[in-house]
């Protein structure tokens, strides 16, 4: 696997990561648009989703926590161990 493979894998695994844990497909979530901030405070690394595309009705239903097009979410989603073929 070449470095640019390995990194879009490890692109879309992420964004599969958390569109899992905002309970939508990948399909929806990349509709949406998102664009991801990371922030540490005192309780560790956070991320703060915002959603650039219009999110319709259905879509914001299934999405705790969501305000004004943005949701936070823990690093912990992503602390599971990965195996890539190299």
């Amino acid at each position: 696997m070449s470095s640019r493979q390995l990194e879009e894998y490890q692109e879309r695994r992420q964004d599969e990561l958390i569109a899992a844990y905002l309970g939508l497909t990948y399909s929806e979530y990349i509709s949406l648009d998102p664009s991801e901030l990371r922030s540490q405070d005192d309780y560790g690394l956070t991320y703060l989703i915002e959603f650039h595309a219009e999110i319709p009705a259905a879509l914001s239903k299934k999405i705790a926590d969501l305000n004004d097009n943005q949701v936070e979410i823990p690093s912990s989603i992503f602390d599971q161990e990965e195996d890539y073929d190299e």
